[in-house]
């Protein structure tokens, strides 16, 4: 699950700048920041329910 994450993760962070970088009227570039915001939250979340307890 974590390494599907971490690709679209890059993924959504490359759709997002290079749709920003051509122009587009937020049509490629919002959603892929928003995909990209989602994963992120999802990879911290994860990251927290499963840290070790010392």
């Amino acid at each position: 699950m974590r390494i599907l994450l971490w690709i679209v993760l890059v993924v959504g962070v490359a759709v997002n700048i290079v749709g920003n970088a051509i122009g587009r009227n937020l049509a490629v570039g919002l959603p892929g920041g928003l995909v990209a915001a989602a994963c992120a939250a999802a990879l911290i979340t994860h990251h927290v329910r499963n840290r070790r307890r010392s």
